[in-house]
């Protein structure tokens, strides 16, 4: 039966997804009938087992259920844990209730936002206060206020924005503005906590050596720090189709991985000690920046590589890929179908995997040197990937993404390396972060001017109303056929005299 299951693990995969998939977008028609697959995947399974005609087909199709059964159950739970319990509202109709902050303050231009957890809740509240509020990860605090349930909203683009599902993803079940907030004994991890206060403290050595927005900038390719820099500078870089550098995605988390691993290497320390340090430092970097859906993917990956090293296995991207999705969505089925960010990160990982082999023989005729062809190939993967699900889930897409992205791409390592130099200098030895400040300073503005200069091009705030969604699978459908025919080896001719 191993065997059995091992040979045919996609189809549990496919099953899974597929319960996962059809239970998030059915409300709530499948919850109630959640036992009718697991029934079918019994009979099915029985029949495989003592039958001798079809007994494959069976079998697949019992595995199949079974699993659609269980994506079923854990999205069905995953979509009632976010709602949250608290007392009766008084005459006023406000509710005051104690709790913790459970993850690291959203500091905004405007305001900032707090995950607040009720006691004896499992869901919890977002909470929306003034800037410049001095609250922190575990503070325990007593919260007066009124509380409402997250609307929908429609976007510049003209899309209807899901804001409660946005909410849901994070266990958000509801919004308090400007509540009464009295802070108690603080509580949560300890651990925790001093990762975010040495992320703040990295941060301010950052604000105090550089000037504004090449501190945010350089902040935002390190650690996803954003904060100052301001709805307009996001814009251009959104316009620019540079955002993915300021919200630390899985390109950033791989090129610190890899520096990593060069450093202790160079430290001479053993093979196996250097790999296990290198899953450490990951892991514990994945959590004080956040765990966003493109870190969490890179960092699965990146444990899966150093798996493969440490056990002497063979590393396949695709499989790991197909890992760190399912262990993704076993943890939070939600995200499959509400968080675009993890959309659009599988599928620019796709991309690398599947699409970078078959671009760069297309641009056969670009010169190799300094590796302007891979980066080229790495880009156009990427940006081809990604362009029909943005159309369709946003309506917004960069003309300039290719040339903004072979401008920039090539220094962030550097420039990253800079930052963090400066900021672990500034930590250590406050003198030297400034001597090394101007090399910084020098390469966060460049990548700000290319990115000003691009965002105010003519069409960079391209908007597309409405993109049919069954344009989006055929176009998908396309990439797959070009590249298995990509796949077939063609046997050379051969002339008979």
């Amino acid at each position: 039966m191993y065997n059995f299951l091992v040979s045919h693990l996609h189809h549990l995969v496919l099953g899974f997804l597929s319960g996962v998939f059809f239970t998030s977008v059915t409300a709530n028609f499948l919850e109630s009938i959640w036992f009718l697959p697991l029934f079918l995947a019994l009979v099915f399974g029985l029949w495989g087992i003592s039958s001798s005609t079809r007994r494959v087909m069976a079998l697949i199709t019992s595995v199949f259920l079974f699993t659609f059964t269980l994506g079923l159950l854990l999205t069905s739970t995953a979509k009632h844990s976010h709602k949250i319990k608290l007392p009766a509202t008084n005459s006023q109709g406000s509710i005051s209730v104690t709790g913790i902050i459970t993850a690291e303050p959203d500091e905004r231009d405007r305001d900032v936002r707090l995950i607040f957890r009720p006691d004896e809740s499992s869901g919890q509240l977002l909470l929306v206060l003034p800037i410049f509020s001095s609250y922190r990860y575990g503070d325990r605090l007593r919260v007066t206020g009124r509380w409402q349930l997250p609307q929908t909203f429609e976007t510049e683009a003209g899309r209807i924005f899901d804001y409660p599902a946005y909410l849901a993803l994070r266990g958000i079940g509801g919004v308090m503005y400007l509540p009464k907030i009295e802070r108690l004994a603080g509580s949560g991890s300890i651990f925790i906590g001093q990762l975010f206060e040495l992320k703040a403290a990295f941060l301010k050595r950052l604000d105090r050596v550089l000037p504004e927005p090449q501190a945010s900038l350089l902040g935002g390719l390190i650690v996803g720090d954003k904060r100052s820099l301001g709805k307009v500078w996001q814009e251009r870089f959104r316009r620019a189709g540079l955002i993915h550098l300021v919200v630390l995605s899985g390109y950033n988390l791989t090129i610190i991985g890899a520096a990593m691993v060069s450093l202790l290497t160079a430290l001479r320390l053993q093979r196996s000690r250097t790999l296990i340090v290198a899953a450490l430092a990951i892991i514990l970097f994945a959590i004080m920046v956040g765990g966003g859906a493109s870190v969490i993917r890179a960092s699965i990956m990146a444990l899966i590589v150093i798996l493969a090293r440490l056990t002497g296995r063979s590393y396949d991207a695709g499989r790991a890929l197909v890992t760190a999705i399912i262990v993704m969505v076993i943890a939070n089925p939600l995200i499959l179908v509400n968080d675009i960010g993890f959309q659009l990160s599988c599928l620019a990982t796709m991309g690398l995997i599947y699409g970078v082999p078959l671009v760069e023989r297309w641009f056969y005729f670009i010169p190799t040197s300094f590796g302007f062809r891979s980066l080229m190939a790495t880009t156009v993967s990427a940006q081809l990937t990604v362009l029909p699900w943005l159309l369709w889930a946003t309506g917004q897409v960069s003309p300039y993404a290719l040339i903004s992205n072979v401008l920039t791409v090539p220094i962030v390592p550097l420039t990253m390396l800079l930052a963090a130099m400066i900021g672990f200098a500034g930590l250590l030895l406050l003198p030297l972060a400034f001597i090394l400040a101007p090399l910084g300073a020098l390469v966060a503005t460049y990548i700000l001017m290319v990115t000003k200069i691009v965002a105010t091009l003519p069409g960079s705030a391209f908007v597309v109303g409405t993109f049919p969604f069954i344009l989006v699978i055929i176009i998908y459908v396309g990439y797959f056929f070009i590249w298995r025919r990509s796949q077939i080896v063609q046997l050379p001719s051969v002339s008979v005299s």
